[in-house]
């Protein structure tokens, strides 16, 4: 599907797992359907990313080898896994364990109601999407596999970007704001003694969540151009993102007295939010190639140079 000019390159695929079994004709109405919900999810034109089908998934083999495939594309931001029929848990632990990328299991039907009136064995064994998910999901669990599971039907593409992008960054499923996360709770702790140090810590942090959500945040900026809903998520975030550098760093920094004189505490959390935008790090090191090291490096040095006093 082509997007607008605007747009950003970037892809969802879609990923469907069945199990041969079945035989070819099943396989081939597992096939009809999963395209049917991929191309539905992808009819919103005008959001910045393309939800891309790709083939029914029926052996350990071709579920890994799709997995890889997807870490090592760039256009790949993420995936969708939805179990139609069941699929055997067993054959996607080596696959899961290969993947790098944020993932999103839908967990739902095929159909929104059921055909009481012609239920039979066929429609029972075609229809077996609460029993392979429910142990797909058990085996991510086992596995400890970082992903979002949808139980219901979302709004759009916009509501499972969010979805994706609220996952990608918080790296897993535990109920804590970002300030909670250990992470960030260590490097506003070492801020309070030693802000310098902190800052390159804090750009470990930045560069980590850089990797996981710049695709991410590149598709949801191009959908923010076409699409009221999007425009309001991403301006919200991007507040949400400089008023947090008001209220962290740049408060721990006046209180301290190691701002810089030229800059007001407004401007250092300009500058701050924009060093810390996932953009940054999808321009320098996805589309530049920037070593990952050098990145961290340079973002570090740049941190501290742009708004703690040179002379403390």
């Amino acid at each position: 599907m082509t997007r607008s000019s605007t747009a950003a390159a970037g892809q969802v695929w879609f990923l469907t797992g069945s199990q041969g079994l079945y035989g070819p004709e099943v396989v081939s109405q597992v096939i009809q359907q999963s395209r049917q919900i991929a191309d539905a999810l992808d009819a919103a034109k005008e959001i910045g990313f393309d939800v891309v089908f790709k083939p029914v998934l029926t052996s350990a083999d071709a579920i890994r080898r799709v997995m890889l495939d997807a870490n090592s594309d760039d256009d790949c931001i993420g995936l969708i896994a939805w179990m139609h029929t069941f699929s055997p848990a067993k054959m996607w632990i080596s696959g899961l364990d290969a993947l790098q990328k944020p993932l999103l299991h839908l967990h739902t039907q095929a159909g929104e109601s059921l055909p009481w009136a012609e239920i039979d064995m066929d429609f029972m064994n075609l229809n077996q999407a609460a029993h392979g998910d429910r142990e797909f999901g058990y085996i991510q669990s086992r596995l400890g596999v970082s992903r979002k599971t949808v139980f219901t039907a979302v709004g759009g593409k916009v509501e499972l970007l969010k979805l994706a992008y609220d996952y990608a960054t918080a790296g897993d499923d535990e109920p804590l704001t970002m300030a909670q996360r250990p992470a960030l709770q260590d490097v506003m702790a070492l801020g309070r003694t030693d802000p310098r140090a902190a800052f390159r810590l804090w750009a470990g942090f930045v560069t980590e969540l850089g990797g996981r959500i710049g695709a991410l945040h590149l598709a949801l900026r191009a959908a923010a151009e076409v699409d009221p809903e999007a425009e309001a998520l991403f301006r919200r975030w991007e507040q949400q993102r400089v008023a947090s550098m008001r209220t962290g760093p740049v408060a721990q920094l006046e209180e301290a007295d190691l701002l810089r004189p030229e800059v007001s505490p407004d401007e250092a959390a300009a500058i701050l939010a924009l060093l810390v935008d996932p953009a940054l790090y999808q321009t320098l090191v996805v589309e530049n190639r920037w070593p990952v090291e050098r990145f961290r490096t340079w973002l570090a040095r740049t941190l501290v140079e742009q708004v703690i006093r040179p002379d403390s």
